[in-house]
């Protein structure tokens, strides 16, 4: 039965391996670079108008 012979090899193993081990990076990296910021108190939202706080900048 076709159902059954679902086997990808060793390679598939690996890739999502690969996967996983960037996507941990990832996380752990983000998390460092959050924390670090909040530590300095860099807590502007860059995307906030000057002027009047709008999300949308007005250039003002």
């Amino acid at each position: 039965m076709a159902v059954g012979q679902f086997d990808l090899g060793p390679a598939a193993a690996f890739s999502l391996m690969y996967f996983l081990v960037i996507l941990l990076v990832s996380w752990v990296f983000y998390t460092v670079m959050t924390n670090l910021d909040r530590e300095e108190g860099n807590d502007a939202q860059p995307f906030l108008c000057r002027g009047h706080g709008a999300r949308i900048c007005c250039s003002c």
